[in-house]
């Protein structure tokens, strides 16, 4: 199951947000809750009740360089983007993992959490509102303009010979906010 709409994806070239480390952050406790969780994302909206779908923003995997291959989706539960995801892996590293690069619009913590040798290194946090790009795009995903912070968290994450990093934002309707 898809979101929706068929939303454009977000210029890979958007200006980055302020990281900070998760536990330099003080946050409401349902939000911290999401934001410093380490497991899967995906995992913890399919439990929610809904039907959860992915869509993907633009191609499976797009160059955002030479060296960099991208893939942008929105998480979504009852067609209603909750999350967007930006994956971001080296070319040849994408090149060894044919299970990875052929993911389509299945979630990414399907592949990621089945991995036995797994390792996420420590969370950072920012809060998207203050990217102009990213709340523009916002309207295209279907969502209202925020009313305050967009929190998104990132993190590197590896198996076998591939290292990505995995930005994952809260959307407006995301259950952080709704708790």
């Amino acid at each position: 199951m898809r979101c929706a709409v068929r939303p454009p994806a977000l210029p890979l070239d958007v200006t980055e947000p302020d990281w900070r480390a998760a536990e330099a952050c003080a946050l409401p406790a349902p939000l911290a809750r999401w934001l410093r969780d380490t497991g899967s994302l995906t995992a913890a909206l399919r439990g929610l009740p809904g039907r959860f779908g992915v869509t993907l923003l633009g191609p499976a995997w797009q160059a955002q360089d030479q060296d960099w291959q991208c893939r942008q989706v929105l998480l979504c539960l009852d067609e209603r983007p909750l999350v967007w995801a930006l994956t971001r892996v080296p070319r040849e590293q994408l090149d060894q993992a044919p299970a990875l690069a052929g993911l389509g619009d299945r979630p990414l913590g399907e592949w990621l959490f089945s991995q036995p040798d797994l390792r996420r290194e420590p969370l950072v946090l920012a809060d998207f509102a203050a990217v102009p790009a990213f709340v523009a795009a916002l309207a295209g995903w279907g969502c209202p303009p925020p009313t305050g912070a967009l929190w998104g968290r990132r993190s590197w994450l590896s198996s076998g010979p591939v290292r990505l990093q995995l930005t994952e934002v809260f959307l407006p309707h995301a259950p952080p906010y709704e708790e």
